[in-house]
């Protein structure tokens, strides 16, 4: 198959290339000169009643007049990228050539220029900027399973804004049934696939498009159903062995990119392996050796999934404390500590020596902030972790107060809209977020007034990363909170060190808390202390409920 070229913005091309038709042109132009106004001008809430506008703004006199919510998409028309170089790309002959698909609908095209102008923007929070605004957009062009999961993906994004924002239900459901039917059929084709031999670029689109649909399923709240596509990307990845770097692995990139791919599957990974049961050798897949190098990084990216799997040690810390309870200041094993702390160290040199450089641009000052964030809190986690004394509590109390600080300013500026590397009104990630770093301090931190705070941001912000759900977040930090301090306020005067708003000894603080994904995709969480341990009581049980279920 000679090359194909590819060009993004012409209205007659969207959609793959299987999915195009010869048609008269006669026929063709009166349908584009019919829906280009419905795309390209007026107000949203015009568009959607299909209704004149006559495009005023801040708000146009229709939609003052009816007294209803008046707003605009970003810009009138798509916004042309910098370099609109044509996209030239090469691929073989795949399992559903000449499939004789119509061409993209109205609704279809509508979905992909929500897609292209707004959501990849927002989706990405920061990493892997490119493959979003670039690969995944070239790939909606040659694969129909992810140009249709890319279109489910966009339309569940806005159902999942509406309910979050208490918009509109028309709208909601609308959303919803669009992405719903997008979603079944982009699994047809990887039904109708031939899959008894699969290329290197049939099988990043296959991992692709299974992590398209798990970023679906969690913006519905159906997280069991996530929980299924998370766990069959990981077996696929396994089964092909798509991560190993060995010389009888290499095989040719398509049009994602073999490294985005991975990337992206180590993002949904990550986000799970806190609550989904993976086998030792799935985990051991996922595990990425630390470089003993202290050069910079290449990137802002490489930092960040340096970081990402620095951080998924913090599990394995957590969960040492059960089974050694009775172990005076139940420290983590020093092999552990260690390991952790040498990987953390690197990646500051690296970190460090790559802001020395100064190669990065205004664009990135809020990841560069975001993961400095992060580095705050995996140091004064493993300082505290090594040594669970009072007096180490005391030393270090005031970094979980900068901690929170810190995460207020970023919400802040993020919030305020003042920064263009991170969009304002993002409400999912597949990365990290401030989120992840305020729920892991409201779990660990005993200070009461700070739990407090961050409960109050949590709850504030319609945001979730992944899995990780804000309102997941702030009900685990509440009832944790409630826990320890019910178990010392219940507690008989002692001579323990508990410390209130400081610290609690091994008998009142949470020792023992697990997590574990229902059928019904309710989280149930498990928690004990240290004296309901060694009196082999069982604990509280928390169930919590997705409001957009």
């Amino acid at each position: 198959m000679g090359p194909r070229i590819l060009t993004f913005g012409g209205e007659d091309t969207h959609g793959p290339p299987q999915r195009r038709a010869t048609h008269n042109p006669d026929e063709a132009v009166p349908r584009l000169k019919r829906w280009a106004p419905k795309t390209k001008t007026g107000c949203i809430t015009c568009r959607n009643r299909r209704v004149k506008c006559d495009e005023a703004k801040p708000a146009c006199a229709r939609c003052i007049s009816a007294k209803r919510k008046c707003g605009y998409e970003p810009s009138d028309s798509p916004p042309q990228r910098a370099s609109p170089e044509p996209v030239i790309v090469q691929q073989p002959a795949l399992s559903w050539a000449n499939c004789g698909r119509q061409p993209p609908t109205h609704e279809e095209k509508q979905n992909f220029n929500l897609l292209r102008d707004l959501i990849v923007d927002q989706i990405n929070g920061g990493v892997k900027s490119e493959f979003w605004t670039k690969n995944l957009l070239r790939a909606t062009y040659v694969y129909p399973a992810i140009w249709h999961a890319a279109l489910a993906l966009a339309a569940m994004y806005q159902r999942a804004h509406c309910v979050l924002n208490d918009e509109s239900p028309y709208s909601a459901e609308k959303y919803y049934a669009f992405a719903l039917r997008q979603f079944n059929a982009s699994i047809g084709f990887i039904i109708d696939m031939n899959h008894s031999k699969v290329s290197g670029p049939e099988q990043e689109m296959l991992l692709t498009t299974t992590a398209l649909f798990t970023g679906i399923c969690l913006l519905r709240g159906d997280l069991a159903q996530a929980r299924t596509h998370a766990l069959y990307a990981a077996k696929l990845s396994l089964q092909w062995k798509f991560l190993d770097d060995g010389p009888d692995h290499k095989v040719m990139d398509g049009v994602i990119g073999r490294a985005n791919t991975r990337r992206l599957l180590r993002d949904v990974y990550y986000s799970f392996n806190t609550i989904l049961s993976f086998s030792d050798d799935m985990m051991d897949h996922f595990i990425v050796a630390v470089d003993h190098i202290s050069q910079p990084f290449a990137s802002l990216d490489d930092a960040y999934y340096a970081y990402l799997n620095i951080h998924s040690g913090w599990t394995k810390i957590k969960s040492w404390e059960p089974e050694n309870f009775g172990t005076e200041g139940a420290s983590p094993p020093p092999s552990v500590m260690q390991e952790r702390q040498h990987a953390l160290n690197l990646w500051a040199i690296r970190f460090e020596a790559y802001l020395e450089l100064g190669t990065y641009t205004q664009d990135d000052a809020y990841l560069i902030e975001q993961l400095q964030l992060f580095h705050l809190f995996e140091d004064t986690f493993d300082t505290i972790m090594i040594h669970r004394t009072p007096e180490i509590w005391a030393k270090n109390a005031h970094k979980w107060e900068r901690i929170v600080k810190n995460s207020e300013r970023l919400l802040e500026k993020q919030n305020s809209g003042k920064t263009v590397s991170v969009p304002s009104k993002g409400i999912f990630y597949y990365s990290l977020s401030v989120q992840q770093v305020l729920r892991m301090t409201g779990f660990i931190c005993r200070n009461g007034p700070i739990r407090r705070r961050i409960i109050k941001l949590l709850q504030d912000w319609h945001h979730f990363d992944g899995l990780w759900d804000n309102e997941f977040s702030w009900k685990m930090v509440e009832a944790k909170m409630i826990k320890e301090e019910s178990a010392l306020a219940a507690a008989a005067p002692t001579t323990c060190d508990c410390i209130p708003d400081l610290f609690f000894c091994i008998d009142h603080r949470v020792a023992g808390a697990t997590t574990e994904l229902l059928d019904d995709g309710c989280i149930l969480v498990r928690m004990q202390t240290g004296l309901e341990l060694k009196q082999q009581l069982p604990g509280d049980e928390v169930r919590i409920q997705l409001k957009r279920r």
